[in-house]
């Protein structure tokens, strides 16, 4: 799809397995944040769901 990712490793970047419970409630990877355009924020952690959303909001 060409989208630009920015990608943050659990296991090895100190802190980023924090910030992911303290924003979207669980460790559990992988987890696609979503930054709505009211600066809303959701998180969603299963693959399947996260392929729905990317090839439904940026597939052409």
């Amino acid at each position: 799809m060409g989208l630009e990712l920015e990608l943050r490793d659990v296991d090895f970047e100190a802190g980023r397995r924090q910030e992911l419970i303290v924003g979207g409630g669980k460790g559990q990877v992988p987890c696609l944040r979503i930054e709505g355009a009211d600066g809303s924020v959701n998180w969603m952690y299963e693959s399947a769901d996260i392929s729905h959303y990317l090839k439904e909001h940026f597939s052409s």
